[in-house]
């Protein structure tokens, strides 16, 4: 991998000016739901009550760059968890302009008290200071202003309120917005606070959301995120309803389950207190402690550890598009600068890469020498976006190793002139990568024919290799979401569009008759294709008349030319024949016994997961049990170590992730991917294996490693059996079944199911869990049917029927005796209770008289919960107790 610097000679061109924009010229601080200021996309459907506003943050949408800053202290402000979301009916509903108390979206159901959100509110008397970190866009037109201020005025819960500049300091590479004065933000009124109660829960998913955009700009702005947070609470609602496995093997990007769960494990108050749906209910009986907010001033200083960020990638292509970028790049990239690219660089945009490696049998954005005689626009301008890279020059590095037959060249700072608000940074590296074949003829990595003579240029587009329009969609769409203006020089910039003579383009888009049903901005997209390159747009084609090029003209003359070879020059094979004679393997038994979870985390392509069907023999001294707890909050299986108990355990011998099979060994405990949470791995011998299909073998000297459960405990009621998890086990089982056999085989050789003293902790967790046939289709009854008919002992006879759903879980601690949810009830409640029962009736009280009493107090829900108790243990209503059996009766107190 080369790296080649650019000069620019000559005086520079006069750039291109971009008076659209600049539309937008007013600041707005976001300070919660800052993914708003930067997505690129507009504001939600059901916001258009609000005319496309989001009330709790003032954004209209439609943008994409924020910039992270940190408000004063002195400034009197405060980000606080105390607006709630809350409507009357359906009809009063369908009337309110999208606020009521403090900023709350009006919901379309009626429902009161969905949840509370994060507002910005003044500091109240006694109350310390804080800093709050945020972000800082260009959010308003004047017109979008006035739109807002109107809004604002009527609002019965916040207020748009003005800020001098100066009160806000920029903690990052982007700078603070230029000739900018004030900035605006929403300010929740005081007579709106309402902290989280049971009803209206801070809501994991809602925080999820926040976090996830704030962890963009590195983890210690989203941990300053959570310091500068006032009003937390054990009122906290763990809402995620996708299935778990999915979140366990998100391996890649910037957002993880386990990541920001650690997070905010650490520094999250009250994050202790959060519950799931099934055990939520316990705070309606007994309310959690509540959270001491900090009585000292709060205050962060100095700059993230983005501002340190030195490589910055030019992208002139798909990359432009916001949602595109970032599905690429990562968060990191979500915010960009426009920039225009005098003639004085060297190369240009250009329609000639076709990536043949996979397939893909299209033409996308490259780039070629600016004076290629194929370029008849050479002096034209080339516009793009600017957006952060690696973060130092090991990753630099690194990724320039990736990149095999591509180039890295830095484009000159003096050759690029930024079109937007933001600057460009100053003292940084702006690279891009140009495939080999472009460099010059004497570039030392020129890519070369066998005997030494440089390779043919990339081509332009091709009858196998065409232009497609989906592509060409997705380029102008962020293109538009700078302007017009912008979308027009950038059509100009790019070399190599269909001609009459070369006349490949392909309108592929779905439904490409009706057009609308798949991309509603078709009609501008078109329009402006039309306008700017009438006689390329003419040799646009629908995918019938396209096949015209196979059947007649000189096209239909030449020989199917589909070829695979790549810039990159993969060598694939040479991983194939590594993993034809594999070394190591690993056993899999649990919830990545599927071969799609599986390649999910090896990260290995779907014909590269290779895996034998097999049974791990007790001599090797594991049992499977339902024995793995951890911070998610629920028991999953695992092999635990029991020679006396030791039995057999079927799974599968994956070949180990290509990372091993280059090294030669497995991996440290930080680089492995497969050491979850309360597991160490562990090596096994071949010899204890049977391989369960007869026409496959273990290839002699093979190493084999699994991960068995390092301190093995049962399920409990705060660390319930799931049953997503086990639906997600039992699917990747009957991948390898004839019939169901490995299936069952899996049920039968798993024990934990219930306790030893009967004590089941099972959550049917299933997605509508009463019509599990909505997600599982036909297999749940496959997964139920092996459970309940198993006549193994390890599975006890009936322990499918005392699996709970969400909603019945709660009572399970009232049902087996566990009743822990009345231990936080104050002493002094019980005592009074038999207050009057020490005089009338020698120190003890009938369950009739204990409900009265707690009926006349007013105490409906421990009324409920005692109710259902004592049906439970099958307690009449005229048996008598003291304040001592009473307890003792409840599990509070030992014999």
């Amino acid at each position: 991998m080369a790296v080649s610097q650019c000069g620019c000679n000559g005086a520079h061109q006069r750039f291109l000016t971009m008076p659209e924009l600049a539309g937008r010229t007013h600041a707005l601080f976001i300070c919660n739901m800052i993914g708003d200021a930067t997505s690129g996309k507009p504001i939600a459907k059901e916001r258009a009550q609000t005319g496309g506003m989001c009330p709790k943050t003032g954004c209209f949408g439609n943008l994409n760059f924020g910039v992270p800053v940190r408000l004063k202290a002195e400034v009197g402000l405060v980000r606080h968890w105390d607006v709630q979301a809350y409507t009357t009916d359906a009809s009063n509903a369908r009337n309110l302009q999208g606020v009521l108390g403090g900023g709350a979206l009006a919901c379309q159901d009626g429902l009161e008290n969905h949840f509370t959100m994060l507002g910005l509110r003044p500091r109240q008397d006694g109350e310390p200071e804080s800093t709050v970190n945020g972000v800082i866009c260009m959010a308003y037109s004047d017109d979008e202003l006035a739109t807002a201020k109107a809004f604002y005025a009527t609002s019965a819960g916040s207020v748009l309120i003005k800020l001098p500049a100066t009160h806000f300091e920029a903690v990052s590479w982007p700078s603070m917005p230029p000739n900018t004065p004030h900035v605006y933000c929403v300010v929740t009124t005081s007579d709106t606070f309402q902290p989280p109660t049971f009803d209206s829960p801070i809501l994991q998913t809602y925080l999820d959301a926040i976090l996830t955009d704030f962890m963009a700009y590195g983890e210690d702005f989203a941990e300053e995120f959570i310091k500068t947070t006032r009003g937390w609470s054990r009122y906290w609602l763990d809402d995620r309803e996708e299935d778990l496995a999915n979140r366990l093997d998100d391996a890649e990007g910037e957002y993880e389950y386990e990541h920001v769960m650690h997070l905010l494990n650490r520094c999250a108050p009250g994050a202790d207190g959060r519950r799931p749906i099934a055990t939520y209910a316990q705070y309606h009986v007994c309310p959690p402690e509540p959270v001491e907010d900090p009585t000292e001033k709060t205050e962060c200083t100095g700059f993230i550890k983005q501002k340190g960020t030195n490589y910055f990638c030019f992208g002139m292509g798909s990359l432009i598009n916001t949602p595109s970028r970032v599905g690429t790049a990562g968060k990191v990239a979500q915010c960009a600068i426009p920039i225009a690219i005098s003639k004085d660089y060297e190369f240009c945009p250009c329609w000639n890469f076709q990536n043949r490696a996979g397939g893909s049998q299209l033409t996308a954005g490259g780039m070629v020498k600016r004076r290629d005689p194929r370029n008849k626009t050479p002096d034209a301008e080339t516009v793009g976006v600017v957006y952060p890279g690696p973060d130092d020059e090991a990753k630099m590095l690194a990724q320039d190793e990736r990149e095999i037959g591509y180039t890295r060249y830095n484009i000159p700072l003096e050759c690029m002139r930024s079109l937007g608000w933001q600057p460009l940074p100053q003292g940084v590296t702006v690279f891009q990568y140009v495939p080999n074949t472009e460099l010059d003829d004497d570039h030392p990595a020129r890519t070369r024919n066998p005997d030494g003579t440089p390779s043919p240029r990339a081509s332009f587009p091709s009858r196998e290799y065409p232009l497609p329009q989906t592509y060409v969609d997705v380029c102008i769409l962020g293109c538009l979401e700078y302007s017009r203006q912008f979308a027009t020089k950038w059509i100009e910039g790019f070399v190599g569009w269909p001609s009459a003579d070369n006349p490949f383009w392909l309108n592929d888009r779905p439904y490409s008759r009706q057009p609308w049903l798949h991309e509603p901005r078709h009609k501008e997209i078109d329009d402006l294709l039309a306008s700017v390159l009438p006689g390329a747009y003419a040799c646009r084609s629908l995918p019938a008349r396209f096949a015209e090029h196979y059947l007649c003209g000189a096209a239909a003359r030449q020989p199917v030319d589909v070829t695979y070879t790549s810039y990159k020059a993969r060598n694939r094979e040479v991983a194939r024949v590594a993993v034809r004679r594999p070394r190591h393997f690993v056993f899999e038994y649990r919830e990545r016994i599927g071969a799609e979870r599986w390649g999910a985390v090896a990260k290995a392509p779907e014909d590269m997961v290779l895996s034998l069907a097999c049974r791990l023999g007790p001599e090797a001294g594991y049992r499977r049990s339902m024995c793995l707890r951890n911070s998610y909050g629920f028991t999953a299986p695992a092999l635990m170590r029991d020679v006396g108990g030791a039995r057999g355990v079927n799974g599968l011998l994956y070949v180990a992730p290509m990372a091993w099979l280059r090294d030669g060994e497995a991996p440290g405990p930080d680089a492995d991917l497969f050491l979850g949470e309360g597991l160490e791995r562990v090596e096994l011998s071949p010899e204890h294996f049977e391989v369960l299909n007869n026409w496959m073998t273990i290839p002699p000297g093979a190493t084999i490693y699994t991960y068995v459960a390092a301190t093995p405990q049962p399920p409990s009621f705060d660390f319930p059996i799931r049953q997503s998890l086990i639906d997600t086990i039992l699917g990747g089982c009957l991948q390898h079944s004839m019939g169901a056999d490995f299936c069952a085989e899996w049920v039968d050789t798993t024990d934990g199911w219930a306790l030893p003293d009967g004590r089941v902790y099972w959550l049917n967790d299933r997605h509508i869990g009463r019509r599990p046939w909505m997600a599982l289709g036909g297999s749940y009854k496959i997964f139920d049917r092996l459970v309940y008919e198993s006549t193994s002992p390890c599975v006890p006879e009936g322990v499918l029927l005392q699996r709970r759903l969400p909603e019945e879980y709660t009572m399970v601690q009232v049902s087996d005796g566990a009743v822990s949810a009345f231990s936080q009830l104050k002493a002094q409640d019980l005592e009074d209770m038999f207050l009057s029962a020490d005089v009338e009736h020698n120190g003890s009280r009938t369950v009739h008289e204990i409900q009265a009493e707690l009926r006349r107090r007013g105490r409906v829900p421990l009324l409920e919960m005692l109710a259902h108790t004592f049906k439970a243990l099958g307690v009449e209503d005229d048996e008598e107790y003291t304040l001592q059996e009473f307890l003792m009766l409840l599990g509070l107190l030992e014999d």
